[in-house]
């Protein structure tokens, strides 16, 4: 989401927490306003929260080459505070100011060209897209294309929630009148006539068609190849989100949680509520369900119980991503780990029974475990591993022997100790990844 804002964006506007400082999703915005090629200005906000440390906040940026001009550098740094609307003129002006030096200009006098921001279907309005309006003015009334959508706009809403006839560059609307809920980032156009709208719409899906043609046969080539050369295991994930702009970003989230290992698949990512068609889907491929900022309709919920099919929802991003990281390391093997716990040597050897040998030791370090395993040297080679079957100190069972302590020890179908032998006692510790 913060990858989409930022290509759409001018100036970037990064607002940091004076109280909290930089936190990972402030670094994740430097990145992308870097990636986009944007300018940024700071927002120092909360500067009247107890506990607020400006100094501290520009000396944290500047670890992210975000230098403030205090500090020699040559980027804006606004002290605010949204509460009390304090530094709001002096935001303002740093945004005029570094539109001027970059000579931010727009052609009003054309038909209008913007960028969907977001969008999803309303019950009883139908289709609404959060639209940037990039240049020229777009008006009610309009025949448009966004994406691989059309219609003609039957009302606008601008950012105060106003109806109005027109926007212009800059201007962030809703529009209500397309035939459908077109993707983030998709470019959105005035068009002359339905019929140029149509036409429009026919080219950009023959250009879709294509490319997800290619991207189907280099994904498939890739799969294969991965097949052959790794057992990778496989998590497959059903995507839903509230609205159509956070199903790339999520996605991608997702899907990077990928490695060697595991790797996470999406079969699906669309926008609205969990149902029973999601379910389905689920519950034939072995998928999980994922929904970010939405909700489960009734019916999925008793569908799933039935199905034993795994649905989770979030309102915080990162919290989904951690939930799919713990499902991905589930499918991996847990890591075994050998921790040698103490040595002993073999001082006499007592024969019990026909065959049956117990060797009198002492330890010489550590702890001897009767829960434990033990590993058996004869001249510095290892010569039997196995587990323990008694552990005796004089005529008493016990659990361990610890350093000094003298006693009787027998190991699982070894028969054959010598004295001089060495007994190495240890443990697997087994830890999920």
């Amino acid at each position: 989401m913060r990858a989409s804002g930022a290509q759409v964006t001018d100036i970037a506007v990064l607002v940091v927490a004076a109280d909290d400082g930089v936190m990972p999703q402030t670094i994740e915005a430097i990145d992308h306003a870097r990636a986009a090629g944007v300018p940024i200005i700071v927002a120092i906000n909360k500067i009247d929260a107890p506990g607020a440390d400006i100094d501290k906040t520009n000396a944290q940026l500047a670890e992210h080459e975000i230098i403030v001009e205090s500090y020699g550098g040559d980027t804006v740094a606004v002290p605010v505070s949204a509460l009390k609307g304090e530094g709001i003129d002096d935001l303002l002006e740093s945004l005029l100011l570094v539109a001027e030096i970059q000579e931010l200009k727009a052609n009003s006098d054309r038909p209008g060209i913007g960028v969907v921001i977001e969008s999803h279907m309303d019950r009883s309005r139908g289709s609404i897209a959060s639209v940037l309006v990039r240049s020229g003015i777009v008006r009610t009334g309009d025949n448009v294309v966004a994406g691989r959508y059309r219609g003609r706009i039957k009302s606008m809403v601008d950012g105060f929630g106003d109806v109005v006839p027109e926007a212009g560059p800059s201007t962030p609307i809703e529009v209500l009148g397309l035939n459908g809920t077109p993707a983030a980032g998709d470019q959105f156009d005035v068009v002359a006539s339905d019929r140029e709208g149509r036409d429009l719409v026919t080219t950009r899906e023959r250009l879709a068609s294509k490319r997800k043609a290619t991207r189907a046969a280099t994904t498939m080539a890739e799969v294969m190849r991965r097949v052959q050369l790794s057992d990778a295991k496989e998590l497959l994930v059903v995507i839903k989100t509230g609205n159509h702009g956070s199903i790339d970003a999520v996605r991608r989230a997702v899907e990077q949680v990928s490695n060697d290992e595991v790797q996470v698949r999406v079969l699906s990512a669309s926008s609205g509520a969990i149902n029973e068609s999601d379910i389905l889907l689920a519950s034939a491929s072995n998928a999980m369900v994922m929904g970010f900022e939405t909700n489960v309709e009734t019916g999925a919920r008793k569908h799933a119980d039935t199905k034993g099919v795994t649905i989770r929802t979030y309102d915080i991003i990162y919290n989904l991503v951690d939930e799919v990281e713990d499902a991905a390391r589930g499918l991996l093997e847990p890591e075994r780990k050998v921790v040698v716990t103490g040595h002993a040597n073999i001082l006499e050897v007592f024969t019990h029974g026909k065959r049956e040998q117990i060797a009198g030791v002492r330890v010489t370090d550590g702890v001897l475990k009767r829960s434990g395993r033990m590993r058996v040297f004869r001249g510095g080679d290892e010569i039997f591993d196995g587990a323990i079957t008694s552990m005796r100190h004089l005529k008493d069972s016990v659990r361990e022997l610890t350093n000094n302590f003298e006693g009787g020890i027998k190991v699982d179908g070894f028969h054959e100790y010598q004295e001089g032998d060495v007994l190495e006692g240890y443990e697997i510790q087994v830890t999920r990844r």
